[in-house]
Formats: C-alpha cells, structure tokens, sequence
C-alpha cells in the first residue's frame, strides 16, 4: 500500500478459503468467467487438484508473470510471480486451459508517471489523493526511471482481459523450469514443438499508448465517483 494510511473498511472481505472461491465461482459462472490471476499460481493449481472437474468449465484465465523473451526482475530467468511457485505455474501451463500470459515481455512498455498523479491529486478526492500517494511510493522503488515513473505490471494483465486486441501474441507449449538456478523460467515445451494447438497464449507487443490512455481514463472516473 506504499506506506499509505487508508481509512477502515466499511465492510469486511469474505473469510472464504480463495481456493474454494474459486471453485465455487467457475461452477457458478463456468466459461463467462475470466479468470485474472495476478500473483503466483498456487491458489489456481490447489483448486484444479482439489476439484479436477472445474477444468472443463473453467474459461479464460489472464495471469500477470513470467518472462519470454527478456530477462526476468528476480533473476536472469524468473519473473517474481512465477518464481513464487514454478510448480504452480507449470501445472497450470500444462493445464490445457485457455492461458494468457502477460508477461515482462510487454508489462515493462508502458508506463505511469508523477505528471500522472498530479493529475489524480487535482481531483481533490479521497481515492484520487490516496492511491497518487501510494503510486508515488511505487515509482520511487523504480530505479530504471531515476524515480519519475512505473511499469505497469499488473494493470497490463487486467487490461489484456478486456482489450486482447491490443496486445501481440505467440501461441506456445509453455512449461516452466522448477528446480535449480533457472527456477521459474517460463519457456516453449521442448517435448511440444511440434504438436498442435498451443493452449498458452504469450504477450509478446502492446499497444502502449491505447494501454496507458485506457487506464487512465479507468482511474480518473473511477476517482470522480463516474
């Protein structure tokens, strides 16, 4: 929360288990549920090994991790993400579900920036204020901009669920590396190439421009109560 003070909740988040969450709402909702994971994949793996039938019903899942074709932010093979649970990771790549991933390949192109959040404080609103303080806390962890601006990691997955068209994707046999120095390490199947229908699709281009424009009309209207 970037070190940010909010003020108590209203209401209190559900004490149901997230794996069980999940089951529940696939079998409620089946394939017009779209499925944005962006943290590691442990909660989706306990829920595939503990209701196996959810698989069948389950529709798209967007994930935010991994690492294709650039170098991952927690060593030279692993995004933080999947590095958490490379086993997760690779159960669920080798699902055969409908997988997006959205990784560093295209979540490290776009960008916020202070001039952003100065937009944000200008609101003069709760929200805007506090979320432009805990942005500013998140750019000044981001040495790559001298501290002006940050990537957009997750909000690039969220969007990807809603604007696929936006994004370029490689159709692959994914699996990832769990043990040893490449630990999280997401790559082509080496035992796959040459089979049919890749279930995992990898974002490899972004629209930026359209990325960063969305999001921000998302936030503004989303601080001004619209």
């Amino acid at each position: 929360m970037g070190q940010v003070e909010l003020p108590v909740a209203a209401e209190h988040a559900s004490q149901m288990d997230a794996v069980d969450f999940i089951i529940e709402s696939v079998k409620k909702y089946g394939k017009e549920l779209v499925i944005v994971a962006t943290g590691p994949q442990t909660n989706l793996a306990a829920a595939l090994n503990k209701a196996p039938e959810i698989k069948e019903m389950m529709g798209k899942i967007v994930i935010m991790g991994g690492a294709l074709t650039v170098p991952g932010n927690v060593s030279p093979y692993a995004e933080a993400n999947i590095s958490k649970d490379p086993l997760a990771a690779k159960i669920l790549f080798e699902s055969g579900l409908d997988v997006t991933m959205v990784g560093l390949d295209v979540t490290q192109r776009s960008q916020l920036t202070l001039e952003d959040l100065q937009a944000w404080k200008n609101c003069e609103t709760l929200a805007g204020e506090k979320y432009a303080d805990m942005v500013a806390y998140y750019i000044s962890q981001h040495e790559h901009s001298g501290g002006t601006a940050c990537y957009l990691h997750d909000p690039s997955a969220a969007v990807c669920a809603v604007h696929p068209e936006w994004f370029t994707m490689l159709p692959m046999h994914m699996t990832v590396v769990t043990e040893g120095e490449a630990a999280g390490r997401t790559i082509g199947d080496p035992m796959k190439l040459r089979e049919a229908n890749p279930n995992v699709k990898v974002c490899i281009g972004v629209d930026s421009p359209k990325l960063e424009t969305h999001l921000k009309e998302i936030l503004m209207c989303a601080f001004l109560g619209n």
